[in-house]
């Protein structure tokens, strides 16, 4: 056999190693050199098998892709629930006609709808000069102001304002200044103090609730006129009238009972009813300066009905209340029944508002029965305290609404509290179609 010549061979190893991807040699008999190293070195896969980089990159392909239909997966089955809880009418697998109104959003053609059905009962009610707000925990959920009245105009509240008078009575039991059973001779010295005297065993829940046993009397009409006199000089001119009736027994809409318990709050508390509507109501909500007990005077104010303020302070105090934080433990005791079973009437209450309404303590229980029923003392109830000049504010607990109705003073006052009382089941839905939105936020 012939042997290779020994300068073939650099040849034939180079044509080798060319073909396995090696550097080629320069010249016969020279070194190779070598090609550029790359960044990162590969490593070698066993015979049969593509590089492990590729293989890698492709689990990660495989990976991304299996966790991309894992969600989409999951985010079809959390739409079909949702559906389903809405009461989807959409076949399953099939997209809905029109989109879902998703948990929180306002149902905006449901909202139109019954903006339009509340505008029409309000253009059917025929009051010139209107207010109506609507509000809930996000902000307004409607809004109509008409003719000479806006949000901003002062007007008088009337029988309105002992609402908030009842509710500043309940400030002073939170801080521990009142309790709902002291009674009048506790805090009053001049007050009668034998038990034998009714006068000694009135309490302040009995006075906020119209209960305390005075009623109406003769001879006394004239005093709460005054704006010469003070709260005092007033009600020492009462001790000179006999009470009509046992305290707690009967129930007797008026005046004088609210101005028992305002004597209470200046004695226990050292400050005058002006000094204490400022610090514990005015002040505390923001309301504005026009928010004043000033019927006939600041010194002898009328708590059950002399106040003036404008319709947005109300919605301030109506806020508060809904939010829990202004009163504390004192929001359910002064929401609750205090004229039911076993206290007598003293007037036909079809002439203050409606036969089914009962009083708690400042504000009216209502409701929708003919007559007054167990069921109607639910705490989530609906409350308000109509005033004579037009003056109506609301809190439905359960719809999760609060508001005004307010016209002026002049064309039938108690317009307002019936186009009120038929607005109710109408803003209650209408808020539940708002979600979680608001037609206007809180400044």
């Amino acid at each position: 056999m012939e042997r290779t010549p020994s300068r073939v061979w650099p040849v034939v190893v180079g044509c080798i190693a060319l073909a396995l991807g090696c550097a080629t040699p320069t010249g016969g008999g020279g070194a190779a050199h070598s090609a550029p190293e790359p960044t990162e070195r590969a490593t070698a896969a066993p015979a049969g098998e593509p590089p492990r980089d590729e293989t890698a990159r492709d689990e990660t392909a495989r990976d991304e892709t299996a966790r991309d239909e894992t969600a989409r997966d999951e985010t079809t089955r959390e739409e079909t629930a949702r559906d389903a809880a809405a009461g989807s009418d959409a076949p399953q697998g099939e997209p809905a006609a029109e989109a879902r109104v998703l948990p929180g959003a306002a149902d905006r053609a449901r909202v139109a709808a019954l903006q339009a059905q509340v505008d029409a009962l309000i253009d059917d009610a025929g009051i010139p000069d209107l207010v109506v707000l609507v509000g809930s925990a996000c902000g307004l959920v409607y809004a109509r102001e008409q003719g000479a009245l806006r949000r901003d105009s002062a007007v008088r509240l009337a029988s309105a304002a002992k609402w908030w008078s009842a509710a500043i009575l309940a400030r002073l039991v939170d801080q521990g200044v009142l309790r709902w059973e002291s009674r009048v001779a506790e805090h009053v010295p001049w007050w009668p103090q034998e038990d034998a005297d009714p006068r000694s065993q009135m309490t302040l829940e009995q006075a906020l609730s119209m209960r305390a046993g005075f009623g109406e009397p003769l001879g006394t009409a004239l005093c709460p006129r005054q704006d010469r006199r003070s709260l005092e000089d007033c009600m020492r001119h009462l001790l000179s009238q006999t009470p009509r009736y046992a305290p707690g027994s009967t129930f007797s809409y008026g005046r004088w009972d609210m101005q028992l318990a305002g004597l209470m709050a200046e004695h226990a508390s050292g400050r005058p009813w002006e000094r204490l509507v400022a610090e514990e109501l005015v002040l505390p909500l923001g309301m504005s300066a026009d928010a004043v007990y000033d019927t006939p005077s600041t010194r002898n104010p009328r708590l059950a009905g002399g106040a003036r303020a404008r319709p947005w302070d109300m919605m301030l105090f109506l806020r508060a209340l809904a939010g829990g934080t202004w009163l504390g433990a004192g929001t359910e005791r002064l929401h609750a029944l205090q004229v039911g079973e076993g206290v007598t009437l003293a007037q036909d209450l079809g002439e203050l508002t409606f036969r089914g309404w009962r009083y708690a303590l400042g504000n009216w229980v209502e409701c929708d029965a003919e007559r007054w029923s167990a069921g109607c003392a639910s705490p989530q109830g609906r409350h308000s305290s109509y005033g004579a000049f037009g003056f109506y504010p609301f809190w439905d607990r359960g719809a999760d609404t609060f508001g005004v109705v307010v016209q002026d003073t002049g064309r039938g006052p108690q317009r307002s509290l019936r186009l009120g009382v038929a607005l109710a089941p109408l803003v209650a839905e209408l808020r539940q179609a708002w979600g979680a939105e608001c037609a206007e936020p809180w400044p």
